[in-house]
């Protein structure tokens, strides 16, 4: 196996959770793999330009797949976007406004978009996650069209994820990432399908690609890959999928490119 290329999830794997910041070890971990000539690649349920800003000293020497699949980008262009069908989405959207105590964010290419019941969500996205995000009086009119629908509740219970698949599954794909967050994305989209697109604009078998990741949205990814890593937090569904389980990305990064770590 000759690695060409790595892919990783952010939020609780790059990314430590409760923090906002990338740490500088991992950010030198993949400056070094850029440089060794390996392509890098972030796989977020997370908005293209707020990817972009976590990685800004590497920002445009990598590619990105944000909103969990809907998005893929490569030397800067976009070159794969999957959208929700108008009817789709006010049906999705629909189903969910009954649900009392749920706040509804609707990703678009360009921003995010919400109707907040309450102003918490709505800010913390805008000042602390430093998102874009537009404020809109109805979620059933917006500007551009939608590729995912997140609902956030803070009394999430662990059968929510089932609840949702039960509903709605055999119309879209229904994952969630932590945060008490459930994501609704178009049918039969996921990370492995964007990674699927930049992988075929390269010329990359999937064999010759470690990916990171740690949740559910990570699994597809996680299991096209030659060389699956996990993370320790991971649940035992996802752990069981990696070849290796590592608590950090950067020390596994430099144990690849010192050799210690082989594929």
């Amino acid at each position: 196996m000759s690695i060409k290329l790595i892919a990783s999830d952010i939020d609780g794997t790059l990314l430590p959770f409760g923090s906002n910041e990338i740490p500088k070890r991992s950010i030198d971990a993949i400056q070094k793999v850029i440089d060794r000539g390996i392509r890098f690649i972030l796989a977020s349920g997370r908005q293209y330009h707020q990817m972009r800003r976590f990685f800004s000293s590497v920002a445009d020497e990598i590619d990105y797949i944000a909103e969990n699949g809907c998005l893929a980008y490569h030397n800067g262009k976009l070159i794969y976007r999957a959208a929700m069908s108008e009817d789709l989405s006010r049906e999705i959207l629909e189903t969910v406004l009954k649900i009392e105590n749920c706040e509804i964010v609707v990703s678009g290419e360009k921003s995010y978009y919400m109707n907040p019941r309450k102003m918490d969500l709505f800010e913390h996205i805008r000042d602390v996650d430093h998102a874009k995000i537009t404020r809109v009086d109805s979620l059933f009119e917006l500007p551009e069209p939608c590729m995912k629908i997140s609902i956030f509740n803070d009394n999430r219970s662990a059968d929510d994820l089932a609840y949702w698949r039960d509903r709605l599954s055999s119309k879209c794909t229904v994952q969630t990432s932590g945060h008490n967050l459930i994501d609704i994305v178009p049918p039969n989209v996921n990370k492995a399908t964007a990674l699927k697109k930049i992988l075929e604009t390269l010329n990359i078998s999937p064999k010759d690609v470690i990916a990171f990741g740690d949740n559910e949205n990570d699994r597809e990814m996680l299991e096209l890959v030659g060389c699956p890593i996990v993370m320790k937090i991971s649940n035992p569904a996802i752990q069981s999928i990696g070849k290796f389980v590592t608590d950090n990305v950067a020390i596994s990064l430099e144990k690849f490119l010192e050799g210690e770590l082989k594929c």
